[in-house]
């Protein structure tokens, strides 16, 4: 779950009141601070529930999905198209 906030995206955004564990995901960076920052939950609203990451990953999973893998196909094939090697045809009426 992520959520714009002006121009800064939060890797997880918590609006419920309730806490949330999040553990054994990767946040692109090992740094504490950096991860804090980049949770919104009661640090920066007193009514929302803590955010609790521990135990994370150290690194990326090599077995995690592509993120975003339908919008890249669809670029790839779009880009395909452009480029001639895929000819869409129109029927003739």
């Amino acid at each position: 779950m992520s959520q714009t906030n002006g121009s800064y995206q939060w890797q997880f955004y918590n609006n419920q009141t309730d806490p949330v564990t999040v553990t054994h995901n990767w946040w692109g960076t090992n740094e504490n601070d950096t991860i804090n920052a980049s949770i919104y939950d009661w640090t920066y609203d007193n009514t929302t529930g803590n955010v609790t990451v521990f135990q994370r990953l150290d690194t990326a999973d090599p077995c995690a999905p592509i993120p975003e893998l339908p919008a890249v196909i669809l670029v790839v094939v779009g880009l395909m198209v452009l480029a001639g090697y895929i000819k869409i045809r129109r029927r003739r009426r």
